[in-house]
């Protein structure tokens, strides 16, 4: 996700205020002023979900954020109302995960 000029800092140092401005508006607020919202984010990541080949295995080399947005899109929710509803559930930094995906 591009968080604009929030890019590379620690949470502790982005105002409370512009926080509380990305969760109250969590699908569309563009973080950091000028980054990404989390709509324009899962739909970047849905159109290479999309792409998938229908068979086979396919070998992701990302971050704990696009994993995020791959469990929603596995489940088939493409879009997020509230800050709630992002996945809490992450691979740690060095592991893998494993998505199997319905078949048909």
């Amino acid at each position: 996700m591009d968080f604009g000029r929030w890019e590379g800092l620690a949470w502790q140092a982005i105002a409370q205020s512009e926080l509380q401005a990305w969760t109250d508006d969590f699908a569309h607020y563009a973080v950091g002023r000028h980054g990404e919202s989390v709509s324009a984010f899962m739909a970047r990541i849905a159109w290479a979900f999309d792409a998938l080949p229908a068979t086979g295995d396919t070998l992701w080399i990302t971050h704990a954020g696009v994993m995020r947005a791959v469990q929603l899109l596995s489940r088939g929710q493409r879009h997020i109302a509230s800050a709630a509803q992002w996945p809490l559930e992450a691979p740690k930094y060095g592991q893998w995960q494993t998505v199997d995906l319905p078949i048909g």
